[in-house]
């Protein structure tokens, strides 16, 4: 069990187009979230605008599902603290973390019983969690959510197959006016599963969810570009079992989805237009229910976990400038992992949240803990996501003249030459970056 702070593991990145050379790697810290041998999965994470980090989770005591809470954490002090969100005696689920412009934190949810679930919504707009707000009346569940330019909430979710057909509803809150109508966007005789829902630079809302069954259908991809939403085709024929859209902050949508034990990614090119699909991972059963991320300099970091052998890991994949990097393992550990979440910093660095479930003997029942995984940033001097020989010589050019230097790497806004994380880009850093190279090469 992973449970000390400080902990390291390795992660190897191997190249698309260059399989088996190995040519860098991300260095992983890994510490403790929570470990109370209570089931603390899913984690839903933020990083906000100076560094802090934001994760709500559900809480429950083995199986008991009545004993199910929603939980929220935050380092923001420089040591994790807790914060209870609902008090109640019947089941909370399945979390939603966003954070808006001003660093407000936004938590939707289900709860309810087996047959009347609602969506709920919390934020700490004003500086503490407020009342609860009901979004939906019963019957709905697994809700999406973000929030617009303006503080508008929008909101995606599905209603239960116990209430009839299942279709994927959307609507919005607005701060001060209140829950706004509430619009079918399946409204067929199909299924309609696992919606999920982003807001693009423009206010564009993006819309993903697939039809047919849990086990898999058509994917079903809508925007409101137009004012209203509608569906537009992305050329994906095969069977999706889990699709979220992605838009870029230069507004370039993409669509990361899962089928037949395999992630895929296809891109808009910009005019509307979606190329062919990208393999990321396959043959390990991908499970992904949140949101990728972008770094500063607007690259794509994919977090998942492979519940199933031979592949059994927390990984994530990276985009570089040439490519996408290969599934780096990230937890290192022999044991079932059930969630993993991802976020990036302003400063560049990569969280990750995951869980590693157990079972307890003497409780009798099953637990899960969280942790968190960060790959620093020091030593990436040419902000192409990686520490490797091609860092050298900008890292020579820090050392005679960061002005220099950051003329030469304008996206290289923050000093990833500070390797002992003094404050300086000096000599002290040479030693520490030295290591990082051997790292790579190992």
């Amino acid at each position: 069990m992973l449970r000390s702070h400080g902990q390291r593991t390795t992660a190897l990145v191997l190249l698309l187009g260059l399989a088996g050379v190995v040519r860098a790697e991300l260095v992983f810290s890994s510490e403790t979230v929570l470990a109370d041998l209570y089931w603390n999965n899913p984690t839903s994470l933020a990083v906000d605008s100076a560094g802090a980090l934001h994760v709500a989770y559900m809480k429950q005591f083995g199986t008991d599902s009545n004993s199910k809470e929603i939980w929220y954490a935050t380092n923001r002090s420089g040591a994790w603290e807790h914060t209870q969100i609902t008090f109640n005696s019947v089941r909370e689920e399945f979390p939603n973390l966003v954070l808006d412009a001003a660093d407000n934190v936004h938590i939707a949810f289900h709860t309810g019983t087996t047959t009347s679930n609602l969506i709920r919504y919390v934020n700490n707009v004003g500086g503490a969690f407020g009342s609860i707000i009901d979004i939906t009346g019963s019957g709905y569940v697994i809700v999406k959510h973000a929030i617009d330019s303006t503080g508008r909430a929008h909101f995606v979710f599905m209603s239960q197959r116990s209430s009839g057909t299942q279709d994927v509803f959307y609507t919005t809150y607005t701060p001060g006016v209140g829950v706004g109508a509430l619009t079918n966007l399946s409204n067929d005789a199909a299924e309609s599963w696992y919606p999920h829902l982003t807001i693009g630079p423009d206010d564009v809302v993006h819309i993903t969810y697939q039809a047919g069954n849990a086990f898999g259908g058509p994917l079903v991809y809508l925007n409101n570009s137009g004012g209203a939403f509608q569906p537009v085709f992305t050329g994906v024929l095969e069977n999706v079992e889990t699709a979220i859209p992605v838009v870029a902050p230069n507004g370039t949508v993409s669509i990361l989805y899962e089928t037949s034990n395999t992630l895929r990614l296809v891109d808009d090119a910009g005019v509307g237009v979606f190329g062919p699909a990208l393999t990321l991972f396959s043959g390990g059963n991908p499970a992904f229910y949140e949101r990728p991320a972008f770094d500063p300099a607007g690259r794509r970091y994919i977090a998942f976990v492979s519940n199933v052998l031979p592949n059994r890991g927390v990984y994530v994949v990276a985009e570089t400038s040439s490519g996408f990097s290969a599934p780096m393992e990230v937890s290192g550990v022999e044991q079932s992992r059930v969630g993993a979440a991802v976020a990036v910093g302003p400063n560049g660095r990569v969280h990750i949240t995951y869980q590693l479930s157990g079972f307890n003997q003497q409780t009798q029942r099953v637990f899960a803990d969280i942790f968190l995984a960060t790959a620093p940033t020091a030593g990436d001097l040419n902000c192409d996501g990686f520490v490797n020989f091609a860092d050298i010589s900008p890292f020579i050019a820090a050392l005679k003249d960061m002005a220099a230097y950051q003329v030469a790497y304008p996206e290289c806004f923050h000093s990833n030459g500070d390797t002992n994380f003094d404050g300086l880009v000096n000599f002290a850093d040479i030693s520490p970056f030295i290591a990082l190279l051997k790292q790579a090469a190992q």
